[in-house]
């Protein structure tokens, strides 16, 4: 699972020195084209941008010996970045009534360059779209392969009676390994603690209304859409009941991973603005892939995260093996512990108090 959305707006706005560069409020205040927006929508724009050009933010903005001056407009890409925004809200506003169709990532792909040329496909790429056939076929329904899932991880009377949870796992990153425990008690209290280095402890916790970070360098509340994130991760049932989790969901496509068949679901998460799409195991009804992608005022960020090595505990099947990616971040955790029903002290999911809000 991707840490929250918080780290995808930290990781687009590392700096050389390889520590976060938040904009100072002076920072804004030289908005040309994104007007309107608060800071936190800002830094999530932005973090768009980074990921869907696979840049820094330094590519766009001055870096000086205390961090970043986004104020200023000395770099030629930062003009450049500009028009292009105003490029893709004129065509969406035109040609498809203001809906994001057109991003940068519509072209761009990861990319500083956009493509001008057609994709080029291997044999096996071949293959496998002739053996999936056309698209637009005929699928079994969402709530069916939905419900499939349920019965394949233990079925409703099992879930049914889970109240707790609690993992212990190992995570391999880019920057090294390190290790970790969560804390989750339905239906949204969640609390991870992890340790990295000479057992340097990090705390993110959710109480079901407020959310705080606790580190070596202290204590500090999240707010606004940090905040929503993290009560969008403590979802204690987010990778259970999946036939209760979307207002509206489909099949649309056939598709294979590993050479195994799938069927893909994408559906609205109930109550915000949140699409995922799921590839179910044709023959298992297993979840294999989950992808999510979460608005920003620019475009969708999508992150990924991989199931494997299923098996059963206390009567649940689970995955032991979990790969997460974005644009900007990649994970592989393994699981060494998990128990359901455990008793957890309530004290692990004490926030302070700290309100909900923006």
């Amino acid at each position: 699972m991707i840490r929250f959305f918080a780290v995808l707006a930290i990781s687009a706005i590392v700096g050389s020195a390889g520590r976060a560069q938040s904009p100072s409020p002076n920072d804004l205040r030289n908005i040309q084209v994104l007007k309107g927006l608060s800071r936190d929508q800002v830094i999530y724009a932005m973090g768009f941008i980074s990921q869907s050009l696979g840049v820094t933010c330094d590519y766009c903005h001055v870096r000086v010996d205390r961090g970043l001056r986004a104020d200023l407009d000395d770099k030629k890409e930062k003009q450049t970045a500009r028009a292009m925004l105003s490029m893709t809200k004129a065509i969406n506003d035109r040609d498809f009534g203001g809906r994001q169709r057109i991003t940068c990532a519509t072209c761009h792909d990861g990319h500083t360059q956009p493509a001008a040329s057609n994709p080029v496909v291997d044999l096996e790429t071949l293959k496998t779209r002739l053996a999936l056939g056309r698209p637009g076929g005929s699928y079994p329904a969402a709530a069916a392969l939905l419900a499939k899932y349920e019965r394949a991880i233990g079925g409703s009377s099992v879930l049914a009676g889970l109240k707790t949870r609690i993992d212990k796992y190992t995570v391999a990153e880019p920057g090294g390994t390190w290790t970790a425990e969560t804390f989750r008690q339905a239906p949204n209290k969640w609390a991870e603690a992890t340790t990295r280095g000479q057992n340097t402890v990090t705390t993110w916790v959710f109480d079901g209304a407020g959310a705080k970070i606790v580190s070596p360098a202290g204590s500090r509340s999240v707010t606004g859409l940090d905040r929503d994130d993290m009560a969008f991760t403590a979802d204690f049932w987010r990778d259970l009941k999946l036939s209760e989790r979307y207002s509206s969901a489909e099949t649309i496509e056939r598709a294979r991973i590993d050479g195994g068949d799938m069927y893909v679901v994408r559906g609205h998460v109930k109550g915000s603005a949140i699409e995922e799409q799921l590839w179910l195991d044709a023959e298992s009804g297993l979840l294999r892939r989950r992808m999510t992608y979460k608005p920003t005022a620019l475009g969708s960020l999508a992150d990924q995260t991989d199931f494997e090595d299923y098996r059963v505990v206390d009567g649940v099947k689970v995955p032991f093996l979990v790969k997460t990616a974005t644009g900007a971040f990649a994970t592989i955790r393994t699981y060494t512990e998990i128990r359901f029903n455990a008793r957890i002290d309530d004290t692990r999911f004490d926030a302070g108090g700290n309100p909900r809000g923006r």
